[in-house]
């Protein structure tokens, strides 16, 4: 079934076509809405999630947290600072594991999601000083 290209999709896809990074639905939704008072959020998340089954952009599942949404389509993974929650693209670490885990599994259509966790470069200089005190 083929779904319509509503203005309000049309709005929510231009919006994640000028921002590069990693946001929140709600993030997302203060923005568009703050221009268009009239958007509700629940139109603004069925559109990302619309738009993320469709591959227009990347929903990224965050544990313990809400969902990412980004731009970036490209093969790649993510690093989260523990600390402030910062997202950073990485990699692609292994281009072809999706290749090797259908072959050894017998399974079709593999994706990955790999999503590694640190603390930034902002956050150590922070404990560095607070260690200093």
């Amino acid at each position: 079934m083929q779904r319509r290209n509503t203005k309000q999709r049309q709005i929510v896809l231009e919006n994640m076509q000028k921002r590069m990074g990693h946001f929140t639905a709600d993030e997302i939704y203060l923005q568009i809405h703050a221009k268009d008072p009239h958007i509700s959020r629940g139109t603004v998340y069925r559109n990302l999630q619309f738009l993320a089954d469709d591959q227009q952009i990347r929903r990224i599942k965050m544990p313990n947290s809400s969902d990412m949404y980004e731009r970036n389509l490209e093969d790649h993974d993510h690093m989260i600072c523990r600390m402030c929650g910062k997202i950073l693209d990485v990699g692609p670490i292994h281009s072809r594991v999706d290749q090797k885990v259908g072959k050894l599994s017998g399974y079709a259509d593999i994706q990955h999601t790999f999503l590694f966790s640190g603390i930034c470069p902002a956050c150590q200089k922070k404990l560095k000083k607070q260690k200093k005190q």
